[in-house]
């Protein structure tokens, strides 16, 4: 179909065959469509006004929802690389592995879930409010959190098509739970400062909690991300490298806990260049998993680039 116009009356695919919604614009009502075929939408636009076309897949091309879609709101969507274009809150579920062009809220009991695609506007989560993201994500939004975001596994690429992308925001009270050993930098070269938003700033906490390898915010020292810390960032396990510059405005804290009972496997955080500090580094030991220290026990916890006085500006080292 290539025409446009409205997706009513009823539609079924045999077994091999392949309807397809491929040109011009679109609406969908309550049409049933039915068979062991294909029946999907890959043309320009396709407003929904109420609800999901149950067994149509959407695949490319824009889906707009109506002001009364699911009752106002995202409460259960799956976009297989349809652009979702505008502004909503997810009360719900949304599943994502296209892009997003607009505004979203995950509203509290909210969660999105995003496998792939280019995010242009913002994100915002809110209190009790989850981001789960993985797989191969391009960021030219800018992201404020008030819940948790889980970056479960794949490279973050910030000012893909929007040089002033950014910047991250985690809010105090609120949560990033780094879960693998990759990269969270800018698409191009230089990142920070040229990009002046390519950067997080950190109110509440980022820890990284599994993995034993690396991950690193900046690339190789060529596609940086500023980390600006005035919470917690916490290294559980493997290395939290800093590729893109560290300042902390001296009320920020970096916490390391070992992971196991034995007390070997534990997080390391890397300068790899000399941070910019307002005051000192405050540290912090944490208790994990029922692990005891004991006296004479030692944990290399923190690397950095050479630099002088290091050991003037270290404070903390407390037990919690």
């Amino acid at each position: 179909f290539e025409g446009g116009g409205l997706i009513g009356g009823n539609y079924t695919a045999g077994t091999g065959a392949t309807i397809n919604f491929h040109k011009g614009a679109f609406s969908a009502g309550d049409a049933p469509l039915s068979g062991a075929g294909t029946i999907e939408f890959t043309g320009d636009n396709l407003t929904l006004s109420n609800n999901v076309v149950p067994s149509l897949k959407m695949l490319t091309g824009n889906v707009i929802l109506g002001p009364l879609f699911q009752g106002g709101s995202i409460t259960n969507l799956s976009l297989a690389g349809s652009v979702l274009l505008g502004n909503y809150n997810i009360t719900g579920v949304y599943n994502c592995a296209g892009p997003t062009k607009g505004n979203l809220t995950v509203a509290s009991g909210g969660l999105m879930n995003w496998t792939g695609g280019d995010a242009v506007g913002s994100l915002i989560i809110s209190t009790n409010g989850v981001l789960d993201f993985g797989g191969a994500i391009f960021l030219d939004a800018a992201v404020t959190n008030y819940g948790t975001i889980n970056w479960t596994n794949g490279d973050v690429n910030m000012a893909y098509t929007v040089s002033s992308a950014g910047p991250v925001v985690i809010e105090p009270g609120a949560v990033w739970n780094i879960q693998c050993d990759d990269y969270f930098s800018t698409y191009f070269a230089p990142g920070y400062p040229v990009n002046s938003n390519a950067y997080i700033m950190n109110l509440g906490t980022v820890r990284k909690t599994a993995n034993t390898g690396v991950t690193q915010i900046g690339y190789n020292g060529s596609y940086a991300v500023l980390f600006k810390n005035f919470g917690t960032m916490e290294a559980d396990k493997g290395i939290l490298n800093l590729e893109g510059g560290y300042q902390d405005s001296g009320a920020g804290r970096l916490a390391f806990a070992p992971a196991g009972l034995a007390g070997t496997n534990y997080g390391t955080i890397n300068f790899a260049s000399k941070p910019t500090l307002s005051a000192g580094l405050n540290l912090s030991l944490l208790t994990r998993n029922g692990f005891q220290y004991s006296a004479g026990q030692t944990f290399q916890v923190l690397s950095f680039a050479p630099a002088t006085n290091w050991l003037s500006c270290l404070s903390g080292l407390d037990l919690e």
